[in-house]
């Protein structure tokens, strides 16, 4: 068809030149003749154009069914590593990725789908999760150019997909790019099917490899609520009064008499409510209680509260209340915050801040010289009503045997 067109414009081309020499009466017809032949280039080009990006599209789709052969050939032979088995993983085709250097900004996420953590093992383990994302991929590949683009959001709509079809909270779009931007090495902004594949599988293996490590049972960095309960119903607080240290299994033991001697006067005003908060204590119900008003005070669910912004404070404070307990001043709090935040971040997680209001008024209540006080006077107050009305019994004996 293009060669036919362009034969019209050479015979165009020598009826123009024909049309010079005729009288000025027909230089309208010329006129005309001369602009079919510019409409008639234009389709040329246009045509050509056309033909080039058919061809383009063409090797696109071929060089993408190449690459799924070959992705698919790859899945195929390729064994996933099992979970715990090593803080790096190696897809054969890149550098290994350090799990643990992409954990930090996956923390919150991590906490909200701690609940499909055994589930999800099974299924990143068993190579599920790589053939179905390498499904969802292909949905996703629209243009059918075997790579997705990131500011086109295709990256991004990828991946919700993967989680989501796993019933997962999919992280924030700054989360996601900053795991994206390991993949993507060369700038480009676009990752290939397999490097897509694996995205998703870090992804996955980072949100559950912080619990792993850092909420496993018995790790002092313990922040899953679950794992936590776990804890609380196996954990049996000893009796107060048995010892001056009490051992909460997951760090060193804490001295409540180097706690108690800074709240001395707090104890003196709580002095009342000892023996219902000794029953409150070794039932586990402060624990219980505490453990509620830790999520409540766990506003960004990061599974831990910081010092400075005065969360830890509010928290020992809310505690305090609900038992209608006086609460120790800022100094006296900051003073037993630092004996639990061993390793200076400023912040402590879910079970140091259950165990460190179980410890305050532990604490309280060790040290009841003031406690002791007060019942001494009470037994004075009653022994001498007994003196007292013995005495009065003994006189009221002798009048009588005098009369």
């Amino acid at each position: 068809m293009l060669q036919d067109l362009d034969k019209g414009i050479n015979r165009l081309k020598d009826m123009v030149t024909n049309l010079s020499s005729m009288p000025s009466d027909l230089h309208s017809l010329k006129d005309e003749v001369e602009q079919l032949a510019n409409i008639s280039r234009r389709s040329l080009r246009d045509g050509h154009a056309q033909l080039r990006v058919q061809r383009s599209e063409s090797l696109k789709g071929s060089i993408a069914l190449e690459g799924y052969g070959l992705v698919e050939e790859w899945l195929s032979s390729y064994r996933p590593p099992r979970f715990g088995q090593s803080h790096v993983v190696d897809y054969s085709f890149r550098a290994p990725i350090d799990l643990r250097l992409l954990t930090a900004s996956l923390k919150g996420v991590a906490l909200q789908n701690a609940h499909h953590r055994a589930r999800m093992l099974q299924v990143v383990e068993s190579g599920e999760l790589m053939k179905e994302a390498y499904r969802l991929f292909r949905e996703c590949d629209h243009n059918g150019s075997g790579a997705l683009t990131w500011n086109n959001g295709e990256t991004k709509e990828f991946i919700t997909k993967v989680l989501s079809n796993y019933s997962m909270i999919v992280p924030s779009e700054s989360q996601i790019y900053e795991i994206y931007k390991t993949f993507d090495a060369d700038g480009s902004h676009s990752l290939d099917a397999r490097e897509c594949i694996c995205l998703a599988d870090t992804i996955v293996r980072a949100i559950f490899l912080e619990q792993n490590t850092k909420f496993s049972i018995g790790s002092s960095e313990l922040t899953d609520y679950p794992l936590f309960s776990e804890w609380l119903s196996g954990y049996r607080p000893p009796p107060l009064g048995q010892s001056y240290t009490v051992d909460y299994s997951f760090r060193e033991s804490i001295d409540l008499r180097q706690l108690a001697a800074s709240l001395k006067e707090v104890a003196s005003q709580n002095a009342r409510h000892r023996a219902r908060m000794l029953q409150v204590v070794e039932s586990k119900e402060l624990m219980q209680e505490a453990l509620r008003l830790f999520k409540d005070c766990d506003h960004d669910r990061s599974g831990a509260l910081t010092w400075n912004s005065c969360e830890i404070k509010n928290f020992i404070t809310k505690v305090l209340r609900t038992y209608n307990l006086f609460a120790p001043p800022d100094t006296q709090m900051y003073e037993i915050y630092k004996t639990f935040d061993t390793n200076k971040n400023n912040s402590l997680d879910l079970r140091e801040c259950i165990c460190l209001v179980d410890a305050v008024v532990r604490a309280m209540y060790l040290d009841n010289s003031e406690s002791r006080v007060l019942l001494q006077e009470g037994y004075s107050r009653l022994w001498a009503r007994r003196r007292v009305a013995q005495q009065l019994q003994t006189a009221a004996f002798r009048t009588e045997s005098c009369g």
